[in-house]
Order: structure tokens, then C-alpha cells, then sequence
């Protein structure tokens, strides 16, 4: 529906329809009978920043088989690919793009599931005001809705604006659209970003120099060729004490032989019980640790 529709009364409006919208939208409607909206001021929710990529060189960074956006269906995912026909199996990192077009069509299935009771809402949210027991949620064209409760689904913040030669937001197509095929080029850090920018400069043909800054100079590890079963690791000691512990203990499993890859997948689905646990000055200290 458009925001001039948009003045029912909702029990839950999710602000931002990329992948955290969607999810949360499909799960509530899947184990409650809520009436719900999802905003999206692109108009076409599923996308976000991640996914609204049309290079087909920029890839998931995890395997099919670990991307259901359902947890009661772990192979919710490779179901779609196999309907979708492009020919992917649930070992292969698929093109963003294309899981994108997974989210969307998992969003118009939570539609039609609720029978009425999730309305896509085409706008962009300026404001949101309590107003008794409600929220009232306002709309750029000056509608507004209200809604018992407000979830801000809206992402990262966009990057600095763009300036001269510099290009603050490289997610955008036009960060690179009109560049001379052999002119020089500055990336600015050198993590998954980077290689998303590299990806495209070689998919445009861009044969000029192509130089990456990094404060340590580290790039991102590959992925195995193939996938590593999860060790037997009891991991109990990883979710609690200090994070300065918890690192430790990490390192010393990884010495004793356990390969890092295998690990990392061992407490992939673990990693927001993880983050929740820190409280606000780990949370802190390990992203300057990262930085």
C-alpha cells in the first residue's frame, strides 16, 4: 500500500524494509496474529544496502546451506535456489542480488500468509512521536500512522556525502560510473567492502591502477574450498567472563588444532547470543580491537 493509505492502526510498524525488516515481518508473521506494517521508502523492501547490488560478482560471504532466513527450516533457502533454477547448490556462495530476490519473495509469502494483516507501506519515515499509549509514525509526504509499538529496522547510517574526486558512499553505482578505464584509484580500507568495489572495477574492465589503504594492511581470509564440519568443541567457556578470557581461550582452542574456519562456522549461529552478552564496554572495547 502508499502512505496515503497508511492511517490503520498496527500493532507492531517495522521502520526499513531491507533484510532486518523482512525477517522480523516474516517471523511475527509466522508465530502471532498481529496486525503489522513494514516501511520502505524505496518502495521495494527486501533489498537494503546488501542485496540491492545487480553485480553479479558480489557474493554471499556464507554457504547456501547456512543461509535460511527461517531457523525451523535450515534448508528454506536451498529450496528456493533449486526452484529458482540458476543452478547453485547448497555449498556454493551465491550472487547477493539473487538472494535479494529470496528475501522478496519471503516477504510477498508473510503477505499473503497473514491474511491482511501485513501492510507494506511505501514511504520515508521523518518522525516518530509518542502520543499516549501509541507511536505515531510520520511519513515525508506528511501522513502519518500509528502503531503500539515501533521496531527502527533502518541499517547503517549512510556514509559522508561525496566530495570532488572522493566518493563517500561506495555501495553506490555511481561511485565508479563514468570513471576512465585506466584512471587511478584510491579504496580506502581493505575489508569486504573492498573487495565488493574491486569486484566491480574488474567487472567494468577498469584497467588503471588500483590501490587499497589499510592502517594494518590485512585483507579478508578466504573460505575453504570445501566446507569443514563443525568440530566436537565444547564452547560453553566462549559466553562468559571477560572478553580478554574469552579471546584467549579462543586462540588456545585454535593452537590445539581446531582450524579457525570449521570454529568460526562451530559459533556462527551463536554470534547474537555472543553480542548481547558483552555489556556496553566490551562492546566498546572490541571494536576498537577491530579498528
Amino acid at each position: 500500500m502508499t502512505s496515503s493509505d497508511a492511517a490503520f492502526p498496527a500493532d507492531i510498524t517495522i521502520v526499513g524494509g531491507g533484510a532486518t525488516g523482512v525477517l522480523l515481518a516474516a517471523q511475527l508473521v509466522r508465530k502471532s496474529r498481529l496486525r503489522m506494517a513494514i516501511s520502505e521508502k524505496c518502495g521495494e523492501p527486501g533489498l537494503g544496502v546488501a542485496y540491492s547490488t545487480r553485480c553479479l560478482g558480489h557474493l554471499l560471504n556464507v554457504r547456501a546451506s547456512d543461509m535460511s532466513a527461517l531457523d525451523d527450516e535450515p534448508d528454506h533457502f536451498v529450496q528456493w535456489l533449486v526452484r529458482d533454477g540458476g543452478g547453485f547448490g547448497r555449498t556454493d556462495f551465491v550472487p547477493r542480488a539473487d538472494y535479494g530476490r529470496y528475501l522478496r519473495d519471503l516477504l510477498a509469502d508473510a503477505v499473503h500468509r497473514s491474511e491482511g494483516r501485513l501492510e507494506v507501506v511505501s514511504g520515508e519515515v521523518v518522525a516518530a512521536r509518542e502520543r499516549n499509549d501509541r507511536v505515531e509514525i510520520e511519513l515525508a509526504d506528511g501522513m502519518s500512522l500509528l502503531t503500539r509499538t515501533a521496531v527502527l529496522a533502518t541499517g547503517h547510517r549512510p556514509p559522508s556525502d561525496s566530495s570532488g574526486a572522493y566518493h563517500g558512499n561506495p555501495w553506490r553505482e555511481a561511485a565508479i560510473d563514468g570513471l576512465a578505464p585506466d584512471a587511478s584509484v584510491l579504496l580506502i580500507g581493505t575489508s569486504l567492502t573492498m573487495i565488493d568495489v574491486l569486484v566491480s572495477l574488474l567487472e567494468s574492465r577498469h584497467t588503471g591502477p588500483i590501490v587499497a589503504l589499510s592502517r594494518r594492511g590485512l585483507v579478508p581470509h578466504s573460505h575453504p574450498p570445501r566446507p569443514i564440519p563443525s568440530p566436537e568443541v565444547d564452547t560453553r567457556s566462549l559466553f562468559t567472563g571477560p572478553l580478554s578470557k574469552r579471546t584467549s581461550l579462543f586462540r588456545s582452542i585454535v593452537r590445539e588444532g581446531v582450524g579457525w574456519p570449521g570454529l568460526m562456522q562451530l559459533l556462527r549461529p551463536h554470534n547474537n547470543d555472543l553480542w548481547l552478552g558483552l555489556d556496553l564496554d566490551q562492546r566498546r572495547r572490541f571494536l576498537r580491537h577491530l579498528r
